[in-house]
């Protein structure tokens, strides 16, 4: 997180930092308090042979979230340390206003080995959960990041499984492929390096989960559990949620590439070449289906066409879509 965002946080004076937790359960809330009490119970039904805390983020929320959020770290004063944030430190993206201070934040204040995230309107379901992630991590060094199943609920209360698993285990290919790995459901192992790539990430770019996929296909593979242990609620309410299908497709390419730009790596590398020009293929396809839009799109079209233009990679690139497309009319 650059130190441009850092601003003053209030830290609710309790004895949780007495202890020495193997797990640090990152929550972020804002106006939850319809679910953050079911989101905080659900982390410490956790049943595990191991210590953990519960790093709690409260934005300066109007409804009772915070005043509730207060009650739980009395209450629970040895595994909850409160963060107590200022509407001024909010960040925001797309004229949207955020949680993404509040969570950079959370995840620099954690002192475990093994990270886990549950934001305040999403919930585990499995007392064991933790336990099992933990169990998995040791016995697998070569994964950096463990994701499982989860459920999807949306406003009206209907449940269903998220299919969007199509293998259980996940590189950076993957990402760049646009896989996300679900955050409710995530435990990653913590180290300097780790925080030393979080703080160099543009907290003003969106799409922090698939940053974090992004970051943790640097250290190894992505596994996942064929085991239900969260829930997804779907509120509209997010950045990525309330974006438009054809922004979602712009913010996915444009976050890419200021990955890279973030941790070092150079942008003129095959991997975001092929993102651009999959992104550009994409636009093109979206504008003829809605040439209303034409005019806006192509600005953006040109200006994606022109990060390509001059690349090594782009008559590889237009080859192999040619080729893509000329099997796709044989069939």
């Amino acid at each position: 997180m650059k130190l441009e965002y850092k601003r003053i946080v209030k830290e609710y004076n309790n004895s949780c930092h007495l202890i020495k937790p193997l797990v640090s359960v990152v929550v972020v809330t804002y106006q939850h308090i319809g679910f953050i009490k079911q989101c905080i119970d659900s982390i410490l039904m956790q049943k595990t042979n191991f210590d953990f805390e519960i790093i709690l983020g409260e934005d300066a929320s109007k409804d009772g979230t915070r005043e509730l959020c207060i009650e739980y770290a009395k209450k629970y004063y040895s595994k909850i340390r409160l963060f107590l944030h200022d509407r001024k430190n909010v960040i925001y993206i797309n004229g949207n206003a955020t949680g993404r201070f509040n969570m950079l934040h959370n995840l620099l204040q954690t002192k475990g080995k093994y990270i886990a995230i549950c934001e305040g309107d999403d919930y585990w379901t499995d007392p064991l959960k933790l336990q099992k992630q933990v169990d998995y991590l040791k016995a697998n060094p070569n994964c950096s990041l463990v994701v499982t199943d989860r459920l999807i609920v949306d406003k009206n209360g209907k449940t269903w499984k998220d299919d969007f698993y199509e293998k259980n285990i996940y590189t950076i290919h993957d990402i760049i492929k646009g896989f996300v790995p679900p955050t409710q459901t995530m435990m990653y192992r913590n180290s300097p390096m780790v925080s030393e790539y979080m703080n160099r990430l543009d907290a003003k770019n969106s799409g922090g989960d698939r940053y974090l996929g992004l970051l943790f296909s640097l250290f190894g593979e992505i596994h996942r559990l064929e085991e239900i242990t969260a829930v997804y609620r779907i509120t509209g309410d997010g950045v990525w949620t309330s974006e438009s299908n054809f922004e979602k497709l712009i913010s996915a390419y444009n976050y890419f590439k200021n990955f890279h730009k973030s941790i070092g790596i150079p942008i003129d590398n095959i991997y975001v070449k092929q993102h651009a020009f999959n992104t550009l293929v994409d636009v093109f396809f979206y504008t003829l289906k809605r040439p209303k839009l034409i005019f806006k799109n192509i600005k953006i079209a040109f200006n994606i066409y022109k990060e390509l233009a001059w690349s090594n990679h782009f008559i590889l690139l237009t080859k192999a879509f040619v080729k893509k497309i000329k099997a796709l009319l044989k069939k």
